[in-house]
């Protein structure tokens, strides 16, 4: 288990970041997770003395922990990692999916006086951590990481924006990156077809069936069985390079509009 690695979780009032009043903070490392009321952030902040802090969508909670003076050195985000790797996006489906983890829901502990919500509330943090160091191997294999250090990156710029009145797009930057990919998305475009012909590459049955032809042993397209030979196969390597290319000009595409 590395060491400097801290999952932060919050649990607020409502689900708006920007009108959210903070109830609990939860840290979690690999021996503990504490869990801090909003007095406790407020008089007696504990930055998590670790070089990175894990969040899922932290985007909500830093528009939330700004207010207490709290910026991390560095964060990754379980959240924006399934994104990009095409899994689920709610913690707790995704954790059942990939750990195996019989979790708590919040309607489980929503207006029941009895149950422990200490215990839910610390459970987040703690299954957070854990799933970063399941996906963070995965991840930085994929050829989708560098779309995922984009959004990363992004995070912070996107809380200063949100709780500071808005932000503005440099659309000749935009413009310059948009004819980059395009320019990098014909060339694997090309390439692909003087290798599998006029299979169409957003044909899952298609390129099952090259791939297959190529002694490929697959039964899906999707990007987590295709990522193992993206190094040794010149074939998925196009294929997931025409993914991230066209998914990278999509969300430029966005910004610009």
């Amino acid at each position: 288990i590395p060491y400097g690695l801290t999952a932060i979780d919050v649990e607020t009032s409502v689900d708006d970041p920007r009108r959210a009043t903070l109830e609990t903070m939860q840290i979690a490392d690999d021996l503990y997770v504490k869990v801090l009321t909003e007095h406790a952030v407020k008089y007696s902040f504990p930055i998590p003395a670790t070089e990175t802090s894990v969040f899922h969508n932290g985007y909500f909670d830093l528009c939330v922990l700004n207010r207490y003076r709290y910026k991390p050195k560095n964060i990754e985000d379980t959240m924006l990692a399934a994104h990009v790797l095409g899994e689920p996006l709610a913690l707790k489906p995704l954790v059942r999916k990939l750990l195996g983890y019989n979790v708590v829901e919040y309607d489980e502990v929503a207006g029941d006086p009895t149950a422990d919500k200490l215990a839910y509330a610390a459970q987040d943090a703690a299954i957070t951590r854990d799933l970063w160091l399941h996906l963070e191997p995965r991840l930085k294999a994929s050829p989708a990481y560098p779309a995922y250090e984009i959004d990363r990156d992004l995070v912070p710029t996107l809380v200063n924006c949100s709780l500071e009145g808005g932000f503005g797009v440099d659309r000749s930057l935009v413009g310059a990156k948009m004819d980059k990919l395009a320019e990098e998305f014909n060339r694997c475009l090309d390439a692909w077809k003087k290798t599998v012909g006029e299979v169409n590459y957003q044909s899952p049955k298609q390129v099952l069936g090259a791939l297959r032809a190529r002694s490929i042993p697959l039964t899906s397209t999707a990007s987590e069985a295709l990522e193992p030979y993206y190094k040794t196969d010149f074939t998925v390597y196009l294929l997931l390079s025409l993914r991230r290319t066209g998914k990278l000009a999509q969300y430029l595409a966005e910004l610009e509009a």
